[in-house]
């Protein structure tokens, strides 16, 4: 009985740290406030305008980096990448597109 209440206690302290060396996959809904975003996630800015847009991002081992893009505190766009600068080209191609579409 000792080893089994052993075995659990090691297996629930292994669980526990999991998040800790791999980081929480982000919980995001399209159109969510800035606000809502930052209370329920560790996110980290990467870049920011003047004219309202913000890019967030987050790091989880298993599924690497996304970026969360914000205009005018709400989230508009959502980008996964392997490197933690993958931003800035998927950044360059949405400013692009909206100018055309503009």
């Amino acid at each position: 009985m000792r080893k089994l209440a052993i075995l659990c206690l090691v297996m629930t302290i292994m669980s526990c740290k999991s998040s800790f060396f791999f980081g929480t996959e982000p919980v995001f809904t399209m159109g969510m406030s800035e606000k809502d975003f930052n209370e329920q996630n560790k996110a980290q800015m990467v870049f920011a305008t003047d004219q309202g847009t913000t890019i967030y991002r987050t790091y989880h081992a298993k599924t690497s980096y996304k970026f969360f893009t914000f205009e005018n505190e709400k989230l508009v766009r959502f980008d996964s990448g392997t490197h933690p600068d993958d931003y800035k080209l998927s950044l360059i191609e949405w400013y692009q597109n909206k100018e055309e579409n503009q």
